[in-house]
């Protein structure tokens, strides 16, 4: 399984709307771009502008608007604000890989910029994308893993998104382009650190089973992968897989044990344990 739990891809969305992350990637130490003074070229760009802020449904006719603006005035001083309303439009329209383009035309204005950060987060996965735009994406979530009160202080919207939410999508997102990239070390960190800042993420344990089981051909040496893939089978409390994907994660998993490890009895014990805590405990492995 290579996607990311639909609830960490919907919360990334609705923050909106308000991942291969290598071990060779290395962020650049710098820090955001200093605010400068901002004004309009003319009264004739405000107007523009105030029109597409005041424009809200539907999403086509905001994009409308924000078009007309930037047709007349590419260079504003308030095109990275443009830049964002341009984000949420297209992402209320689905339309995900203008959600990229544009994200990361906002980032190459400002790389801490939150709603880029979030939009290629939100887009990467269903745009099928280039190696290129893997690497840009890995560099942009792991910006956000390293320098996060940076990116949610510099700009003032950042201070009405809750960051968990953020940093737990970035991080399944990083994962995700491991995966794509055949890292799946650096995968099963990525997935690591993310149940580490929220248990919950059942659908998180479940990709991080599958990462670790493709690492050994030897099922019977896989009994954390068992584990993790156990807990998003039984888990059933907040961001617990839907009732259909569990069974069959159940099934799965069931099988496996019975087949390598132990009886159904012994089963019921790992499902216990389990369901309980996020990470086997030391005589589990």
């Amino acid at each position: 399984m290579r996607t990311v739990p639909a609830l960490t891809l919907v919360s990334l969305l609705s923050l909106l709307g308000a991942g291969c992350a290598s071990k060779q990637i290395v962020v650049k130490p710098f820090g955001p771009k200093p605010l400068a003074p901002k004004a309009w070229q003319s009264v004739e760009e405000a107007q523009l502008a105030s029109t597409a802020r005041e424009t809200r449904e539907p999403a086509a006719a905001k994009l409308v608007a924000l078009e007309n603006w930037e047709a007349q005035f590419p260079n504003s001083d308030f095109a990275e604000l443009r830049l964002e309303q341009k984000i949420i439009a297209y992402q209320r329209l689905q339309k995900w890989r203008e959600v990229f383009d544009s994200s990361r035309k906002l980032l190459e204005i400002d790389p801490f910029r939150l709603y880029g950060l979030i939009g290629i987060a939100s887009s990467i996965q269903l745009i099928a994308p280039t190696d290129d735009q893997l690497e840009f994406a890995a560099t942009a979530c792991r910006r956000m893993v390293d320098s996060p009160d940076i990116v949610f202080t510099h700009i003032d919207v950042s201070n009405r998104i809750p960051k968990q939410p953020v940093i737990i999508g970035v991080l399944t997102n990083l994962g995700w382009i491991d995966l794509q990239r055949h890292d799946n070390a650096t995968a099963v960190l990525d997935f690591y650190y993310v149940l580490a800042i929220d248990p919950t993420q059942a659908g998180v344990s479940y990709i991080l089973g599958t990462a670790m089981m493709a690492q050994r051909e030897d099922p019977s040496a896989q009994r954390p992968a068992i584990y993790h893939l156990t807990r998003a089978a039984t888990y059933d409390g907040p961001n617990a897989l839907p009732p259909e994907q569990r069974k069959a994660a159940l099934d799965y998993v069931t099988r496996i044990w019975l087949q390598y490890f132990g009886t159904a009895e012994s089963f019921e014990r790992l499902a216990a344990l389990a369901r309980s805590s996020p990470f086997p405990s030391g005589d589990f492995r």
